[in-house]
């Protein structure tokens, strides 16, 4: 009780330098202990938030989630091309390639083409000694005026051949 009557009455030994010590590490404590319950529930939040973050898709490095293609469209400058039966090349008819890959070409053409046609084509401003180009027709969809083919190469041409679509 001696202790406490001291403490009271300021006549403990040092007392003007340990009692707002003890007082400022006393708050200190007890700022940390509620900061600790405070942010304890945020833990998993920004935990779940950086899981997520690194389980995001980057399209441009592996492609869209709804993307089925196994190379990367490129849109560009439309290119003419001429396209046929393959054993009809006597009458050809132009189309435009609106986007190509390494797998196929989207085409605007003039007629409907039912798909799993294959046609031959090739871009218009080539050399007399070019091939014919196989593509089957996958997809015919009618956009604005014009119905948009989508073709899958039979076998991927050389890349001189493929730079010749634009």
């Amino acid at each position: 009780m001696t202790l406490w009557y001291d403490f009271l009455h300021g006549a403990l030994p040092y007392q003007d330098y340990w009692l707002p010590l003890a007082i400022g590490l006393a708050a200190g404590m007890l700022c940390l202990f509620m900061g600790n319950l405070v942010w304890r529930g945020k833990r998993p939040k920004l935990a779940k938030k950086a899981a997520t973050a690194a389980a995001i898709h980057d399209p441009f490095e592996q492609g869209s989630l709804t993307e089925r293609r196994r190379s990367i469209r490129r849109p560009g400058n439309p290119v003419e091309v001429v396209y046929a039966l393959p054993d009809n090349k006597n009458a050809p008819q132009r189309a435009l390639v609106l986007d190509r890959s390494l797998g196929g070409l989207r085409l605007a053409a003039e007629e409907e083409i039912e798909p799993g046609t294959r046609l031959v084509v090739l871009p218009i401003n080539t050399a007399d000694q070019s091939p014919w180009i196989e593509i089957d027709v996958r997809t015919c969809n009618m956009v604005d005026d014009c119905w948009e083919l989508g073709c899958q190469f039979v076998k991927t041409p050389q890349w001189s051949i493929l730079l010749l679509f634009g």
